[in-house]
């Protein structure tokens, strides 16, 4: 049941892309879509993705009682000196239990769920009838009630999603020996955990049976397309950019956007239009997130060509060559 038809070119969809997984587009998801390496992005966003990185491993450290490091820079300093103080001073007097980076494999075909013991940084097990995920704070609160928590050092873009399908996972690995199985669940609350300079922002809420089971039954839909290979042509949106599609690189959506030629349509999608002169806010909103993703194709594409001219590459036009010159990578003559 749900076998793949055509072997995967890449990794099989975590529950960190579960808002994407419920989004309109799934051709990101398909057995021979490419997706880019995450090497070469934007600076600023690796840049911000290492620092977030470096952040939850030493929150995690905290949690397991074991020491933690010194970032070279000041501000992760500061993400894990307010982390560390909420979780001792707020967080930590309203649980029982408090883990940190437990792994989670849910069968969304089956409903069945499994916590595997030693994964580590996200090398999840190779079993592909589960969809894998991890829990940054996994607490059982005083109450009785499950808390799960998601610690966010920027974008929160699809941590609702994300943190509905651990819930739903957790709530079945986790039942509450005081209830009667399966006739009363443990009630479970999700919490999104801002961390900046000035502190944490906890965007906690109590998540009721029915939204759980709503987002069960969409998250099991869309497994069982993408298991079947039954997905989307590319449907371009806020979407792409917002909850970081692994395919955009490659996307023949917005390669018809770059190639535009003034204001042509491409792909209209609910009645929109990629325009220059919008007759609504929608409008102009979905030509602004098509410019966005295009922006972000080419930036990748662009890195891209710069590892083809290190690996002993040219890339030339005419009589023109563009390379890394004294003030930066420019196109000039090529040299006699």
């Amino acid at each position: 049941m749900g076998k793949l038809h055509l072997p995967l070119i890449h990794p099989a969809p975590t529950l960190s892309k579960s808002a994407l997984q419920l989004s309109p587009c799934s051709c990101w998801a398909g057995p021979q879509a490419r997706w880019f390496d995450e090497d070469k992005v934007d600076s600023l966003d690796l840049k911000e993705r290492n620092d977030g990185v470096w952040f939850h491993h030493n929150i995690d450290q905290f949690n397991k009682g074991l020491n933690v490091g010194v970032h070279v820079e000041a501000l992760p300093n500061t993400w894990l000196s307010k982390a560390i103080q909420y979780l001792t001073v707020e967080l930590g007097p309203r649980c029982d239990t408090i883990q940190s980076e437990v792994v989670i494999g849910i069968n969304w075909l089956t409903g069945e769920v499994v916590l595997p013991q030693g994964v580590e940084d996200r090398a999840y097990p190779d079993d592909p009838n589960y969809e894998w995920g991890t829990a940054d704070i996994l607490a059982i609160l005083h109450g009785g009630e499950l808390l799960v928590g998601d610690w966010k050092t920027g974008s929160s873009e699809g941590a609702k999603d994300q943190l509905k399908s651990l819930a739903c996972g957790f709530q079945k690995a986790m039942p509450d020996p005081t209830r009667l199985a399966g006739a009363w669940p443990r009630p479970v609350r999700i919490s999104c955990l801002y961390v900046n300079e000035n502190g944490v922002w906890p965007d906690e809420r109590e998540v009721s049976q029915q939204e759980l089971d709503l987002h069960a039954t969409s998250m099991r839909i869309a497994w069982e397309d993408y298991r079947s290979g039954n997905v989307s042509p590319p449907i371009p949106g806020i979407h792409c950019t917002a909850l970081y599609c692994p395919h955009l690189a490659y996307c023949s959506s917005h390669s018809e956007t770059v190639a535009l030629e003034g204001g042509k349509e491409v792909r209209p999608v609910a009645g929109l239009t990629y325009t220059d002169k919008p007759c609504s806010n929608a409008e102009a909103g979905y030509s602004m997130s098509l410019i966005s993703a295009a922006r972000r194709q080419m930036k990748y594409t662009e890195a891209k060509l710069k590892d083809y001219c290190a690996s002993g590459g040219r890339v030339i036009a005419g009589n023109q060559e563009w390379k890394e010159r004294s003030n930066g990578w420019r196109w000039g003559k090529i040299d006699q």
